[in-house]
């Protein structure tokens, strides 16, 4: 599931803007070489666990800063802000390419989310890379339609061990954590999430593939309608409320997580981050309703609300199942 987190997208884009400045210097601005080392040793701390990056803490926006210029900067003695606009200006020459070819087949799954991305050099050295509404609407888009995939073929695996977030006891085995808390706010929050998603496809709001209790959490996808209207008419995304863009937030953490935890085998973050994607749906649920006096916002704005909901259902499930090990009902 590393694939659907930005900030392993963003790392990557990083590390190939590196190498390929390096590689061919006419592709930048200038003809000098990103740094003058021998590429064994210059290079050597280009890894994913390595770049130096991280998100704004607020929810407003989607927000990276990358601080490699300025590491960059210690290993081969140019001006940090230097190297950071000639990696802004390569990584907006990838952007601009990538636009043209989003809606082309056999694309990576987060072409369309890198092609809407705005980098910026600021001085002493930062990368402020920001992701569009266009893009955060893609990239919801993305995890309603593959994700649920991408979780039942790991999940089919069976010589890769199941993440646990739960502490280990003497022996090695995941502790019982069948009475925490936590847990069954989680569990409690993906049944309200699924039962959610029942009522608005027995109502018309929207259509699920197959919403039955033995069906895959595949077959709860989102069908009509298709795609999702993330967007209003003016391009800007429609769900503006700080309870919205709260959920938006800690599911953009919630992949980010997953993802940080499979490349290090640091499995403790994961109840944490599950328990902070509950509270943030509590919130969205308490303040951004879809019944009652809200039947009287515009269709679209409930069904993008329901996206979201779907979007939240998928990853709790994931964190449950294959985390957690726990079960994720669907009724409490």
């Amino acid at each position: 599931m590393a694939h659907f987190s930005l900030m392993w997208l963003l790392q990557n884009e990083l590390i190939q803007a590196i190498q390929l400045r390096n590689k061919d210097p006419a592709f930048c601005v200038t003809a000098v070489p990103l740094f003058q080392l021998e590429e064994a040793e210059g290079l050597k701390f280009l890894s994913l666990k390595k770049i130096p990056l991280g998100k704004f803490n607020e929810t407003s926006q989607v927000l990276y800063i990358s601080a490699v210029s300025l590491k960059l900067a210690k290993v081969c003695g140019q001006p940090a802000f230097n190297i950071a606009k000639t990696l802004a200006n390569t990584l907006s020459a990838s952007v601009a390419a990538n636009g043209p070819q989003i809606n082309q087949p056999n694309l990576s799954l987060l072409d369309g989310v890198w092609a809407n991305f705005k980098i910026q050099a600021s001085p002493p050295g930062w990368l402020y890379l920001n992701l569009s509404d266009k893009g955060i609407g893609h990239w919801l888009q993305l995890l309603n339609d593959t994700l649920p995939q991408a979780i039942e073929v790991v999940n089919q695996r069976r010589d890769r061990p199941p993440l646990s977030g739960t502490r280990q006891n003497s022996a090695g085995q995941p502790g019982d954590i069948s009475g925490s808390s936590s847990l069954f706010s989680i569990q409690h929050t993906h049944a309200r999430c699924c039962s959610l998603l029942s009522l608005a496809h027995r109502e018309n709001l929207i259509t699920l593939q197959n919403p039955e209790p033995e069906a895959s959490l595949s077959h709860w996808r989102i069908i009509q309608p298709y795609p999702l209207p993330w967007l209003d008419m003016a391009g800007k995304l429609c769900l503006t409320e700080q309870g919205e863009r709260q959920l938006i937030h800690q599911l953009v953490e919630s992949i980010d997580v997953w993802a940080h935890c499979q490349q290090r085998l640091n499995h403790q973050p994961l109840l944490v981050q599950a328990h902070n994607l509950s509270k943030a749906f509590q919130g969205f649920h308490r303040n951004c309703p879809l019944w009652g006096e809200a039947r009287n916002l515009t269709p679209a704005l409930i069904q993008a609300r329901l996206g979201l909901i779907r979007v939240t259902q998928i990853m709790l499930q994931m964190f449950l199942k294959r985390g957690l090990e726990a079960a994720s009902p669907i009724h409490l």
